[in-house]
């Protein structure tokens, strides 16, 4: 055997691929009380490696590269062992093996670029190692990593059966060293501080690490934005069984703290950091390296956490993805978890509470659990903002109110289930635009919430107290309330070239809604309409709405019932059924309104109508019936002393579908009270191209016109109607009188009968007389006129007499004519030449008009409805004398 010592001073082992590198050396090598026995024995007391350095380089095919320089290589000319030849055992023992300052440089090419690590001052003691050993080596490791921290082991291990039972302190590690076997962009930061007891074999991994780990100011940086941020996270239990076991006591983290920031396209700047970078594919050999390892590829990882907690968290959101782009923060979220395992073993139990963006908070206590993924948790919301969430609803309406709230939600994910059981209020809910508020309720809050996914939708009651609601068309038609809750149309997301046609999908069940009881109180609506000439506005108030049985089945029917006073103190009911949402229409609803004033409407009389009320007030029944697509309504309106006159020549022509001027349809239709009483039926198939409520509604009025106008006045006039069928103008049947006297014509008598009923019957109704004469009137004036002018001649008064007068009256008028022979024919053909006096013609006119006014006075007509025309009558050359009408206001 040999004995002795030995030393060496910069001792290195160089790599023919790279002479100026050298992998391994050492400073200074210094071995006392050595003992060598051939061929395979050798006991060293004591070996010193003092600046001792060693580069370990995994290449690109995942090869250790140190490794073929320390195998020993068949030279040639050497003899091969003879088969079956045994080798000699090697037999090493190290009293103490103490390296002072070392360094050891790992470089890994299998990443892209090659990652570096620089381990210096590495002092290393270890006492009774042996190979192979005869008992427990005692180690003591210390280094420095990059980055400032330092690791120390103490403990000892059987070096040979790969068995080490160490006490692993690392203090002030530098997270980012792990950055290049990270696989996303993002890079980390962060110190780690841990303890740990590490028994077990290492090869192949059967350790078990227990012990405690912290983590300081960790955060995950993009470029120079930091996205997460965790002020500390300690970990206290944590046992580790290696391959792929690891269960924690107590995980706590304080002030976690993320940005969550989308871009305009909808990108995730969090996302984007956290996306898998592509790396290197490792090479043939390091591919079968990886394959020959069936252990590691079924690896069946189980973590146990019995407690987690999370403190003080935060959240910045910045959403430029939507309009407007949201800003909002979160400070002071809790979260804890217990009994938490995977794979699954028991629900982990979750409570979690968090500040609302500005204002309210969140609670939430229950249990999840992940593979297969399902979550049974109540929720509170107390005082929750309801504006944060307006970037993300679907229409341009600002929101406005706070909501309260609880909820048990159930939900498994794969298949999706959801089930969710509440109630929630909203207070001071406002809907508007950036200017004002048109729609807003003291409070509203939904009872028995009932939500099933797939299934339905049921809601026990909805009550919404003092609703206020601003409803206005502008001028241009528009209603800007309408297209504040009108959902805004969404850019649609690009496909993706690789897309493939997924193929029919299944018919989907639509979605089943209920609602109990929907109560409305105490509420209050305003409408202005700015399309009319002036505007109109009138005001709803006092409004209170049931409706009972809401739901979209076809057998639903919503009992409805409104109260509520329009105007100052007109009352609006509505009662009925309304049919299924969304579903072929049924309704049957009656609609009720009393002692409207009329001239609460004139903006739209005068603008539809160039008319206006002075008086009035407005009575209405309807009754609306829908049974799929067949309407029946009736409206049946009363008025009571309406006074109307005409307008200002309007901007434009009204449309006025009747044809008679407003007023005297008005008078036409008045009773012996002044009372107006209409029933205007509506029919028609609603899916019709041709069907229009509106111009059903005015060929209903025409229909009503001809109806209680145009058949009573058929009685003692003519009416004149359009080619559009509207009564362009009535005209009363004159009476008509023998010639020349106040006698009426024979039939005359029935006339006067029947406009005398027809006027009692309208009292509204006034007529003007205008008296006409005819040639045929005018004669026997005449030849009354010159009967008496020849009789104040003839001095006797006879006839003889009278008859010689009128011979020498004929005789100087007419010398070559011949005389006739009897007195009324010569009497008449000196009138003819004659000209009617005046007074006479005024006269018979005037009694003729109060022959028809007595007759008509006799009968009950107020005489005071009955007016002369004060022009001289006119005569007419054909014809017969007569007493004309006109209708009168």
């Amino acid at each position: 055997g040999i004995t002795g010592s030995a030393g060496a001073t910069r001792l290195v082992v160089t790599d023919s691929a790279r002479p100026g590198e050298p992998p391994l050396g050492v400073e200074r090598l210094d071995a006392s009380r050595i003992e060598y026995d051939w061929p395979a024995r050798l006991t060293i007391g004591f070996l010193n490696l003092r600046n001792p350095w060693a580069t370990v380089e995994r290449d690109a095919a995942g090869t250790l590269t140190l490794r073929s320089l320390v195998t020993r290589q068949a030279a040639p000319g050497d003899p091969t062992p003879a088969e079956g030849q045994p080798k000699p055992k090697t037999d090493v023992t190290i009293g103490e093996l103490r390296v002072q300052n070392g360094a050891l440089t790992l470089i890994d090419g299998t990443l892209t670029p090659a990652a570096k690590v620089a381990v210096s001052a590495v002092g290393l003691s270890v006492k009774n190692a042996g190979w192979p050993a005869r008992g427990p080596a005692q180690i003591a490791l210390e280094a420095t990593l990059p980055g400032g921290g330092t690791v120390t082991v103490a403990g000892n291990g059987e070096l040979d059966q790969r068995v080490v039972r160490v006490k692993v302190s690392a203090k002030n590690l530098d997270v980012a060293q792990a950055q290049p076997y990270l696989p996303f962009r993002g890079r980390v930061r962060g110190r780690v501080a841990a303890d740990l007891d590490v028994r077990g074999r290492l090869e192949p991994p059967r350790m078990r690490v227990r012990g405690t780990v912290g983590v300081a100011d960790a955060a995950l940086v993009d470029g120079e934005r930091e996205l997460l941020t965790v002020a500390r996270i300690d970990a206290t239990g944590v046992d580790y069984r290696a391959p792929a076991r690891i269960s924690v006591d107590d995980l706590r983290v304080s002030k976690p703290w993320a940005l969550v920031d989308r871009d305009e396209r909808g990108q995730l700047s969090l996302r984007a950091a956290l996306a898998a970078q592509p790396r290197a594919t490792p090479a043939a050999g390091a591919a079968r390296d990886s394959a020959s390892s069936p252990t590691e590829a079924a690896l069946s990882p189980e973590v146990v956490v019995r407690h987690a907690l999370f403190e003080d968290g935060g959240t910045n959101i910045v959403d430029d993805s939507v309009e407007p782009a949201a800003r909002f923060q979160v400070r002071g979220s809790r979260l804890e978890v217990r009994d938490f395992t995977w794979p699954v073993k028991m629900p982990a139990e979750v409570v979690v509470a968090t500040p609302m963006p500005r204002g309210g908070r969140v609670e939430g206590r229950g249990t999840f659990q992940v593979d297969p993924s399902r979550m049974d948790v109540r929720m509170t919301l107390a005082d929750v903002a309801l504006s944060p969430a307006q970037p993300y609803l679907p229409i341009g309406a600002r929101v406005s109110g706070s909501v309260d709230g609880e909820a048990q939600i159930s939900a498994r994910f794969d298949p999706l289930t959801l089930s969710v059981r509440g109630g929630a209020a909203v207070k001071e809910l406002g809907i508007g635009d950036a200017n004002r508020q048109l729609l807003t309720a003291g409070r509203a809050r939904a009872d028995g919430v009932d939500v099933h996914w797939p299934g339905g939708v049921r809601v026990t009651r909805v009550e919404i107290e003092k609703p206020w609601v601003l409803f206005e068309r502008e001028a241009s038609g528009r209603f800007p309330l309408v297209d504040l809750l009108t959902p805004r149309a969404r850019a649609a997301a690009p496909t993706p070239v690789a897309a493939r046609d997924p193929g029919p999908r299944e018919p989907t069940e639509p979605l089943r809604f209920s609602l109990g009881t929907l109560a409305l109180t105490d509420g209050f609506g305003r409408f202005v309409d700015r399309m009319t000439d002036p505007d109109f506005a009138e005001e709803l108030s006092a409004v209170n709405l049931t409706m009972m049985g809401v739901g979209n089945t076809p057998t639903d029917k919503a009992r409805t019932a409104l109260r509520a006073t329009l105007g100052p103190s007109a009352p609006l009911s509505m009662s009925g059924e309304l049919g299924t949402v969304g579903a072929p229409l049924g309704v049957d609803v009656l609609f009720t309104l009393g002692g409207y004033a009329g001239p609460r409407a004139n903006a739209y009389l005068e603008t539809l109508f160039g008319w206006t009320a002075r008086q009035g007030r407005l009575t209405l029944a309807a009754h609306y019936q829908i049974e799929g697509d067949e309407l029946d309504a009736t409206n049946d309106v009363g008025v009571d002393g309406l006074e109307v006159r005409r307008s200002q020549t309007p901007a434009k022509p009204p449309k006025w579908p009747i044809g008679l001027p407003l007023d005297t349809f008005v008078s036409l239709l008045k009773d012996s009270h002044g009372h107006v009483e209409l029933s205007l039926p509506v029919h028609g198939r609603l899916s019709s191209p041709q069907f229009d409520l509106g111009d059903a509604i005015w060929s209903a009025l025409r229909g009503l016109a001809f109806k209680t106008v145009g058949l009573p006045f058929a009685l003692i006039g003519k009416l004149f109607v359009t080619e559009d069928s509207r009564i362009e103008s009535l005209s009363v049947n004159p009476v008509t009188f023998v010639s020349g006297a106040v006698t009426p014509a024979p039939g005359m008598t029935e006339h006067l009968d029947r406009l005398a009923t027809f006027l009692r019957d309208k009292p509204a109704i006034r007529l003007r007389l205008r008296p006409v004469l005819t040639v045929a009137d005018v004669e026997p004036l005449k030849r009354e006129a010159l009967r008496e002018r020849l009789q104040a001649r003839a001095k006797d008064g006879g006839e003889e007499a009278l008859r010689q007068q009128a011979l020498r009256l004929f005789t100087r008028r007419f010398p070559k004519r011949e005389p006739p022979a009897a007195l009324d024919e010569l009497l008449a053909a000196l009138a003819a030449e004659d000209r009617a006096p005046a007074a006479a013609e005024a006269a018979l006119a005037e009694r003729r008009v109060a022959a028809v006014r007595d007759a008509l006075v006799a009968h009950g007509v107020d005489a005071g409805r009955l007016t002369a025309q004060t022009a001289p009558p006119a005569v007419e050359g054909e014809g017969t004398g007569r007493v004309e009408f006109e209708i009168t206001q």
